[in-house]
């Protein structure tokens, strides 16, 4: 934490260079140990989130980005408007930190007094555009995944909490592979923004991806490689480019598949569980 708070100070400096610094130098603090995620309705589900950084603005000066939990030190004071949004890691990429665009800021006032420390929880909400392709997937009451390419449906869970129930796909030791898909489908735009969130955890790796059709073909897109995770995790996966691309190529109507996956030392099988399936765009 010390080191941190030297990077930040130093990274502080250097915006001002040889500016004279504010407050003769002496900031305040920003601390904030977690977030929150708010949500409304149906379509929108549950309120899991996996914000792993807050990128800030204070009185219209970008001070950067800090990873969760973050504590952070700000040349300000007085009156201080700050403007946080929430930053997430591209499809579970540590190196490809973006702020997700569906989320709107966190936007508060301070009356900051040099040297002190403040905390902070930022509640963040999907922005007034968003759109969801489709009810969240929740699997309260059954789901909407039919077996595709001869090969499974999603069963629910009421045993892996946090999320009972949840969709699961079963790998006997005799499977190399099952495969589920939405038994619907939808249009996407073009040169806007879409990603699908989903929860996760499974004893083996799976696949990610979504059937694109047209009048005359369905292909599929095989997006994600997924790897097995023994606790719950949240992903947010960008799908901006593949669906403008496809669209620009005659396909119409998309719909998700999940397909998981035997390694070949893999003897025994094992378990993939989902929840939370959503498909935002603007």
């Amino acid at each position: 934490m010390r080191i941190m708070f030297i990077l930040c100070f130093l990274a502080l400096v250097g915006f001002y260079g040889c500016k004279p610094l504010p407050n003769d130098g002496i900031p305040f603090y920003l601390k904030t140990d977690s977030v929150a995620l708010y949500t409304t309705g149906d379509s929108q589900g549950v309120n899991t989130h996996n914000i792993s950084d807050l990128w800030v603005e204070a009185n219209a000066t970008n001070l950067g980005v800090y990873e969760m939990p973050a504590w952070f030190p700000v040349l300000e004071e007085n009156e201080v408007r700050m403007v946080v949004s929430a930053g997430v890691k591209q499809s579970g990429q540590s190196g490809v930190r973006v702020v997700y665009p569906f989320y709107q800021t966190d936007t508060f006032t301070l009356n900051a007094k040099r040297g002190e420390t403040y905390t902070h929880y930022p509640v963040f909400k999907y922005k007034s555009g968003t759109r969801f392709a489709f009810k969240c997937e929740n699997f309260s009451t059954g789901n909407d995944y039919t077996a595709a390419m001869q090969s499974t449906t999603f069963t629910d869970s009421i045993a892996q909490a946090p999320f009972p129930p949840c969709g699961v796909i079963n790998i006997a030791a005799t499977d190399s592979n099952k495969l589920a898909s939405q038994n619907f489908t939808y249009s996407l735009p073009t040169g806007s923004e879409v990603w699908l969130e989903f929860d996760y955890k499974s004893d083996l790796p799976f696949w990610v991806g979504f059937y694109a059709k047209s009048s005359s073909t369905v292909m599929p897109n095989y997006v994600m490689l997924v790897t097995a995770k023994s606790s719950w995790n949240k992903l947010y996966v960008k799908l901006t480019e593949s669906i403008s691309s496809l669209n620009v190529q005659g396909f119409s109507q998309y719909n998700l598949f999940f397909e998981a996956l035997k390694p070949a030392d893999n003897t025994v099988g094992g378990k993939m569980y989902i929840d939370n399936i959503k498909v935002v765009y603007f």
